[in-house]
């Protein structure tokens, strides 16, 4: 028996950079059975210093799919190429129940700052995480 691929949802747009909450809940929206996740990426990882940037990705299946870089990854390999931390996680219905209720793409709770800076070690990221 063939092993099925996860497919992404068709995102038909030039200008992704800056837009992870609306493209991630487009993409939700063309196909619900993905969940939207919302959370953080590092874009600067070293021993000393690390940038962390709110980001919306989708995952399903063990699969995330980033609408940003448009590319399909298994969850693993994601978190460790762009040291993803899941925050929260919205299914179709309740994510489309922020969408109508905030009419924006999100982040619709404070506990996700758009940027965090400073050393990250596995300590500290643990305690971030129970904080949340």
């Amino acid at each position: 028996m063939a092993k099925s691929r996860v497919q992404p949802p068709r995102i038909n747009t030039r200008r992704r950079k800056g837009r992870c909450y609306e493209l991630a809940g487009r993409g939700q929206q063309l196909d619900p059975t993905w969940t939207l996740i919302h959370g953080y990426i590092a874009m600067l990882r070293n021993r000393n210093q690390s940038l962390l940037i709110a980001h919306a990705w989708l995952q399903k299946r063990g699969r995330v799919y980033d609408p940003v870089d448009d590319i399909v990854l298994r969850a693993s390999e994601y978190t460790q190429q762009y040291g993803a931390e899941v925050v929260r996680r919205y299914p179709f219905a309740r994510a489309s129940r922020f969408v109508r209720k905030s009419e924006h793409w999100g982040p619709w709770h404070d506990d996700i700052p758009i940027l965090i800076r400073g050393p990250v070690t596995d300590a500290n990221a643990t305690q971030f995480q129970s904080s949340l």
